[in-house]
């Protein structure tokens, strides 16, 4: 009876030993480290046109200072959606001052929208900057026109000429379309099977009749792509006699 009573003595001892110990346990402070609070800014070009580089930079702080050595994230969005849908492009680290830029091109026209992201590590929190828009355009056209001969007889042929150019030069390639108006009306329709192609210099040539007596208004025009804006070509007068 004696040793039973030792028995559960100790048990109780034990158990109380352990709850002494949980306690103290729940009570003690627990040490948890934070990351240091980081500003990541985004800044650049706010137009730019396509086929041609663009610059987006910004950069990475904390209270003192530049971040050096992070790595950064580009992305873009061309969604309307809210909120936007972003994808990654490019990814660069910051100098010593905690700087970053990007150079970006862009093959299509359209608005886009950037934003930089900055994952964070043990030491500093994640980052992301506001959103930066930029406006890309397509690349500004130029067609001119000119008849060799501006005065025919009915039926005779005439002659028209021009050049497409970009800021670059000729545009080698281009579809280019012929169109004629009775003087003055300016109702202009397409020359039936009157298309030409430029050459290596952006030079097209034409070769057209009318059959009536009376003045015409000749022009071109050129469509434009996804890069190249479209284009119409001064009137050309021809008067056409019996």
């Amino acid at each position: 009876m004696r040793g039973r009573l030792l028995g559960i003595g100790t048990v109780a001892t034990v158990l109380l030993c352990a709850m002494v110990l949980m306690a103290a346990s729940a009570a003690a402070p627990t040490t948890q480290q934070t990351s240091i609070v980081t500003q990541l800014t985004v800044g650049g070009d706010l137009t730019s046109v396509v086929n041609q580089l663009f610059t987006i930079n910004g950069t990475l702080r904390d209270s003192n200072g530049g971040i050096a050595g992070a790595t950064i994230t580009l992305q873009e969005s061309r969604t309307e959606t809210n909120p936007r849908q972003y994808q990654n492009v490019d990814v660069v680290v910051t100098n010593a001052n905690g700087e970053y830029s990007f150079s970006v091109t862009e093959l299509t026209a359209g608005m886009y929208v950037y934003r930089t992201t900055y994952a964070g590590n043990t030491t500093y929190a994640p980052a992301t900057s506001n959103d930066w828009p930029v406006q890309v355009n397509v690349l500004t056209t130029k067609l001119t026109a000119v008849a060799s001969n501006t005065t025919v007889w009915a039926g005779d042929p005439i002659y028209i000429s021009g050049t497409l150019r970009d800021s670059n030069g000729g545009m080698a390639r281009a579809i280019i379309t012929l169109q004629v108006s009775l003087h003055g009306k300016g109702i202009y329709e397409n020359v039936i099977g009157a298309t030409a192609i430029t050459n290596a210099s952006g030079s097209y040539n034409f070769i057209t009749r009318e059959y009536y007596p009376g003045i015409y208004d000749f022009r071109t025009t050129y469509a434009g792509t996804s890069m190249y804006a479209s284009a119409t070509s001064n009137v050309v007068i021809v008067y056409e006699w019996e």
